[in-house]
């Protein structure tokens, strides 16, 4: 969709960090010699990314898009009421610190922010609405500060390369190990403040092409 304009994106997590600070981490495909991790628990998840990050000397562990996780068990969040289990990611996770600076990668305006607090779901969010090539699309922000509500309101635009908000702490982003869901959505219907970032096998089609792969996002240069 925009990779064409790929000068005009300024990267959602600064052009400070270099490409070599990134590093990819997967929930699906776990190399043996993490088997020891349960990703089902906060400390698990945690000490998995860290030890990704470490391994990697890495600043940023990215990953997700369309992957099947498992991780999502211990959350009635996605598994109470349903018979199939929503667990096929729809967006791109960016592992990073606590309090990371988060920008816009294009000119927009804040479409609406939510606080959706249910366990491991994605707390304090951000739905940006963008028109670029004579379209209109949206970019969640998922898993950031309390703060970064507070300093945004619904209406307000921005330029590109303006920061946004800063990534939340486990208390306030869900109850995860810091890090930012970015997801692109071209039709968002009558969603406000949040969006599906998971979905079940039946309908993943549907969800993964109204939602691509927001990786250029990341790396404009790259792709």
């Amino acid at each position: 969709m925009l990779k064409k304009f790929k000068s005009q994106i300024y990267p959602v997590l600064s052009k400070s960090i270099s490409l070599e600070s990134y590093c990819c981490i997967s929930f699906q495909n776990i190399d043996k010699k993490f088997a020891n991790f349960d990703l089902r628990t906060f400390y698990g998840l945690e000490n998995y990314v860290g030890k990704v990050l470490t391994i990697h000397s890495a600043t940023v562990a990215e990953g997700g898009y369309g992957e099947v996780r498992n991780l999502y068990d211990n959350s009635v969040h996605f598994t109470k009421t349903e018979e199939e289990p929503r667990n096929i990611h729809l967006g791109v996770d960016l592992w990073a610190k606590a309090l990371t600076p988060i920008f816009a990668p294009l000119d927009g305006k804040i479409h609406s922010q939510k606080y959706n607090d249910n366990h491991l779901d994605y707390g304090a969010t951000i739905i940006t609405e963008h028109f670029f090539d004579n379209k209109t699309f949206f970019i969640l922000f998922g898993h950031l500060s309390l703060k970064s509500l507070q300093n945004r309101k619904v209406g307000e635009t921005f330029n590109a390369g303006e920061q946004l908000a800063t990534l939340g702490i486990p208390e306030e982003n869900g109850g995860w190990p810091s890090h930012l869901h970015l997801q692109i959505i071209n039709n968002i219907g009558d969603w406000v403040g949040d969006y599906p970032g998971v979905a079940k096998k039946s309908e993943a089609k549907f969800y993964l092409k109204n939602s691509p792969n927001p990786n250029f996002l990341i790396h404009p240069d790259k792709y």
